[in-house]
């Protein structure tokens, strides 16, 4: 099984690798890369100093400044680490709750035919629908009022938001046929998520969701389902649910910017809480030294 991971607009991608959605990692490039550097500076003055320190079998009164110079140096860096890269963490998950839909243990394959859990999809807000491709009735309105929703959405809110067309058929909507289907309707890849499952699972999620749906017994093998649009936070709550296709996409938008208002919120406490105890940390080592 494939995490999803970061999707970028690179110009460079010629669309046969990475398509996969973003999920927000626990640990971003920015922090990868700065632990690596200072982890280097921290290497490479400890080095120097005790090179320059090693030359002499002697040790004098300067070499003595030198070597506390060096620990010095060390701990304010060490300091600084510990200090900013708490700081810079975007996203961390407390335990799911209990009524969170991502206790599911389901297996699916998305528009790339990426085998993927449903509990991957924690980390953005979701809106989940339930749809097939050849539908020709409700689908199709289902698809504009989401499409109605993403154009409202503030483009502050939009990278901490996730579109996620399940499909009722999958016999029928094979990932080929669902990224076709995303690709003829000009669906964004880093914002807009299909995905295939066994009828099972299916079944399933859609009963966590509380949607219905029934085969028709006509040519075209229609599917009768409920029509309805669900926003689940980041841990897989659901906070809303819009029934029916008469309803404006206005308070969809808004649950959308109260959960992200919510995390922010919440992100930043938790922020200085680290930054605080890190702080305290590398005060304490310094002290050692």
């Amino acid at each position: 099984m494939s995490k999803l991971t970061p999707c970028t607009n690179d110009p460079s991608n010629d669309g046969t690798e990475n398509e996969n959605t973003g999920i927000i990692q626990s640990t971003s490039f920015v922090e990868t890369t700065s632990y690596i550097l200072l982890t280097d500076l921290i290497n490479s003055i400890s080095g120097f100093f005790c090179q320059h320190s090693s030359r002499r079998r002697t040790q004098t009164r300067k070499h003595k400044i030198l070597n506390l110079n060096a620990q010095w140096i060390t701990t304010i860096i060490t300091g600084f680490m510990a200090f900013i890269l708490p700081c810079s963490s975007t996203w961390s998950f407390a335990e799911l709750p209990d009524d969170s839909v991502y206790h599911a243990e389901s297996q699916w394959r998305d528009q790339n035919g990426n085998e993927i859990s449903i509990s991957d999809l924690q980390g953005k807000v979701q809106i989940i629908a339930f749809v097939y491709t050849y539908c020709q009735h409700s689908c199709p309105v289902i698809l504009s009022k989401l499409r109605s929703i993403e154009k409202k959405i503030p483009s502050s809110d939009i990278l901490d938001v996730q579109f996620t067309l399940i499909s009722l058929d999958p016999g029928r909507d094979s990932p080929e046929v669902l990224k076709r289907y995303m690709q003829e309707h000009d669906l964004d890849k880093c914002r807009w998520l299909m995905l295939n499952g066994n009828p099972d699972e299916v079944l399933e999620f859609s009963a966590l969701l509380g949607v219905r749906y029934r085969p028709m017994n006509n040519n075209k093998k229609d599917i009768a389902h409920s029509n309805m649009i669900t926003v689940l936070d980041r841990q897989g709550k659901i906070s809303y649910q819009m029934k029916g296709l008469n309803t404006g996409p206005e308070a969809v938008v808004s649950t959308i910017s109260k959960l992200i208002l919510s995390d922010t919120k919440r992100m930043d406490t938790l922020s200085s809480t680290n930054c605080l105890q890190s702080a305290k940390n590398g005060h304490r080592e310094s002290e050692v030294l």
